[in-house]
């Protein structure tokens, strides 16, 4: 037996849950203070010193990278989902209703 159809109302409901999740998981992350790691690395990097903004960058650059992947990897399987599935023939209008007779 084939499993019903969903519909649109239940995907805006799913998409609205999971936005509320992000905004609950963001709003308990700690604060950028609490999140400084060891003493040798706050001092170092709390300058302006050219190398501290390149260390800067290289940490966000390692941090993204998983991310990419992931999302890299979960478009891809979207993308062969939606290629898969069998197109609706096109809409054909009577010819009666072409010339405008009801």
């Amino acid at each position: 037996m084939r499993a019903p159809a969903l519909t649109s109302s239940w995907r805006i409901a799913a998409a609205a849950r999971c936005a509320m999740l992000a905004l609950l998981a963001a709003s308990g992350t700690p604060a950028a203070s609490l999140a400084q790691g060891c003493a040798m690395c706050a001092t170092y990097l709390s300058g302006e010193d050219p190398r501290a903004e390149a260390f800067r960058i290289s940490i966000l650059f390692l941090m993204s990278m998983p991310f990419v992947a992931v999302g890299c990897a979960g478009a891809w399987i979207v993308w062969m989902y939606r290629r898969q599935r069998p197109r609706r023939p096109p809409l054909r209008v009577l010819r009666a209703e072409r010339e405008g007779a009801s």
